[in-house]
């Protein structure tokens, strides 16, 4: 069928070409002709031109498949003040009309709106691709022989909206506006208080799925907020943890410690007082857990001492107290609190000496089980520096912790922390503590912090995946040995592919640590291709090696780095060849004094 229908537009194409070679014949025979012709192209031209000028009126164009997406027709490129702003009145009026319910674009974030130019390909092309209009009522086409992906029009691409609740008030939403040329994003603004994201009428509207809690603390109705707070530690975990299985925290685990605080400050009211029970309810089948549960625990302590609440316990059968006592003290390092355990009556006193000497193997704060081995395990040492370091367990990016042995001393462990800086839907800034741990006492012997304004530990379009430790044998001179930080990234476009790795190499500086080569790029692949076959592969791989020279005390960096380039085309036998060439290229980094800079 392809092969007639493109025979078809051949012939039709040759009959063109015929008909206008007889016209243009036909006209130069007489002056009179030519004149007329003439007039008629001027005429013609101008038209166009009025056209273009007073009647392209700027119209915006809703996808029929995809309702985020909105293409625009003769987008005021010129004066982009006004493609702004008819971008962001676009935008309060999409989040106005609702969240209507449809598909999504591939490697879409969520809670995000998008603004392309329109493009339509010429009618009877067959080679080309469709244009951004093909999208108003198809489906992207990932695969087989033509690729139709919106990715694949980057230059087309106008503006991208991220939008969440905003965080001094989640009954409303904010978000993230990003402006774009050819080259990328120019420029991107900050909107706020948009559309409600939760009405606060008598009749609720809750949107992004909020449950009559997260309702209920939004509009702070407080009688509701304390009927739907957890009455046991599965449904406290269920809401406020995180789950094993997909690695992923609960809905509301990363804003648990607001609605706990909220939760402890009704219940320290006279009319509310019936809702204690629920500590009991929790905690009595609770075990520790980082994150929302230690944040209860602590809570808990807090409450009774401050409220002189030692009754609570008191009150308690034997088994329950146990439980609960089990749950307040349970943790890495369980610490002993003699002054609470007095001023429990003395049938409580006792079941929490007990747990300290048996349990937990503690006995006010000393450990007592001398069989056991003296080096802590790597997520008792994490949690350890956790606390030292005084980071919310909710504002951590647990997946992308690092904890490895430093081997020029094997009692000492090189840690990372990620702590969220900003998070939205499908992207996230992080500041970077870098420790150097004890691995018997989790004492904290060196650190480092950069915020993620400076540190680059950015994940959007280009997604951060891995954070790795490097101890190769960095030695910056006879004495001194750096140990390196290795940060992972990958794009998410199938027909630009990307993946790209730094490297960071620190010294211990006094109690501090210092960073000597800032995110230098190891490795670099990137692609452009069809989504089938022909395509173009670029992959640079970088090697570090000390040289004997040096500079300002310490030895010079040599880089030698590996380029292999591969081309794919489709052969006459419709199979995928590839073609690759390798090139090497040697560069070189010295100390200036304060770290290390690529020489020219």
């Amino acid at each position: 069928m392809d092969i007639i229908l493109i025979l078809f537009l051949i012939l039709l194409l040759i009959g063109i070409l015929i008909l206008s070679a007889r016209l243009f014949v036909w006209v130069s025979k007489d002056r009179k002709r030519i004149r007329t012709f003439c007039v008629l192209l001027l005429a013609g031209f101008f038209a166009q031109g009025i056209n273009h000028f007073f009647f392209n009126n700027m119209s915006f164009i809703q996808s029929e498949v995809y309702p985020d997406l909105f293409l625009v027709k003769h987008p005021e490129k010129e004066r982009s003040a006004i493609l702004r702003q008819a971008i962001q009145e676009k935008i309060k009026q999409h989040m106005n009309m609702g969240f209507p319910n449809g598909k999504k674009l591939a490697y879409q974030k969520e809670n995000s709106i998008f603004f392309y130019a329109y493009n339509k390909a010429f009618p009877f092309s067959v080679f080309q691709d469709e244009g951004t209009a093909y999208f108003i009522k198809h489906e992207e086409d990932l695969g087989g022989f033509v690729t139709e992906e919106l990715g694949m029009y980057s230059r087309y691409k106008l503006a991208e909206f991220h939008y969440f609740p905003c965080n001094d008030n989640v009954t409303q939403y904010c978000g993230e506006l990003e402006y774009f040329d050819e080259n990328g994003v120019i420029t991107s603004e900050r909107l706020y208080n948009l559309a409600p994201a939760i009405k606060t009428s008598k009749d609720v509207d809750v949107r992004l799925d909020a449950d009559p809690l997260q309702t209920a603390f939004a509009v702070k109705n407080e009688k509701q907020f304390l009927e739907e707070f957890p009455a046991s530690f599965e449904q406290f975990q269920n809401i406020f943890g995180w789950d094993e299985h997909t690695q992923k925290p609960k809905k509301l685990s990363n804003e648990s410690y607001a609605y706990i605080d909220y939760f402890f400050d009704l219940i320290s009211r006279e009319e509310y007082k019936p809702y204690e029970a629920k500590v009991i309810d929790i905690a009595k089948n609770g075990t520790w857990q980082a994150g929302a549960a230690n944040h209860f625990q602590d809570k808990i302590i807090q409450y009774i001492k401050e409220k002189q609440q030692h009754s609570f316990i008191d009150t308690l059968g034997f088994k329950e107290a146990r439980a609960v006592l089990f749950f307040i003290f349970d943790g890495p390092h369980p610490q002993f609190d003699q002054v609470f355990a007095h001023a429990l009556n003395n049938e409580k006193m006792h079941i929490l000496y007990d747990l300290f000497a048996n349990e937990f193997a503690l006995k006010q704060g000393d450990l007592i089980d001398e069989a056991a081995s003296n080096k802590l395990s790597d997520n008792i040492l994490i949690s350890s520096v956790i606390r030292a370091l005084d980071i919310a367990p909710p504002t951590i990016k647990t997946n992308l912790i690092a904890i490895k042995t430093n081997p020029q001393n094997t009692n000492e462990a090189i840690v990372i922390i990620p702590e969220i800086a900003d998070e939205g839907e499908q992207y996230f800034d992080l500041n970077s503590h870098i420790i150097l741990a004890n691995y018997q006492t989790g004492e904290i012997t060196h650190k480092f912090f950069e915020s993620s304004k400076t540190n680059k530990w950015v994940s959007d379009a280009i997604e951060l995946k891995e954070i790795n430790i490097d101890t190769a044998p960095y030695r910056m001179d006879e004495d001194v040995r750096a140990f390196g930080v290795r940060v992972r990234y990958s794009g998410m476009s199938r027909v630009n592919p990307y993946t790209g790795e730094t490297l960071s190499l620190f010294i211990k500086s006094d109690t501090e640590l210092k960073k000597v080569l800032n995110a230098y790029p190891v490795l670099e692949a990137v692609g452009q291709w069809d989504g089938n076959c022909s395509g173009e592969f670029k992959d640079t791989e970088s090697t570090l090696l000390m040289s004997g020279q040096t500079s300002n005390g310490f030895f010079d960096i040599k880089i030698r780095s590996r380029i292999t380039t591969t081309i794919n085309k489709v052969n006459t036998n419709g199979e995928c060849d590839a073609l690759e060439t390798e090139a090497f290229d040697v560069k070189k980094l010295k100390f200036d004094g304060a770290e290390y800079k690529l020489l020219h």
